[in-house]
């Protein structure tokens, strides 16, 4: 068996009882914003029996990850290199003034 990388999904395309699954990889980082350009890089092809089981699969997984504190929110960012260098900022803490109801 062959594994092949992506860093992430591109276009996902329904024609003829397939879906067609565009797999992209980061060909470069932007010098002034450090942003990641991307490029396909492979097309995953799959009947829409296949791709509806592996939608119920990903799903299952991505709740247990949430779950587990793995990871949080809704979205995972892919991280550059300058946020791997920086060090960690915790924002301050605010309180928000209430006014008595007369």
């Amino acid at each position: 068996m062959d594994d092949n990388f992506a860093d992430g999904i591109g276009n996902i395309n329904v024609f003829g009882g397939t879906v067609r699954i565009e797999l992209l990889k980061i060909v470069k980082l932007d010098t002034d914003t450090n942003a990641p350009q991307f490029e396909p890089s492979h097309r995953l092809v799959m009947p829409l029996g296949g791709f509806m089981q592996a939608a119920e699969r990903f799903s299952a997984l991505r709740q247990k990850l949430i779950e587990s504190g793995a990871v949080m929110g809704t979205a995972i960012e892919t991280p550059t290199l300058e946020k791997a260098k920086a060090p960690k900022k915790t924002a301050p803490k605010t309180t928000t003034a209430t006014t008595p109801k007369s």
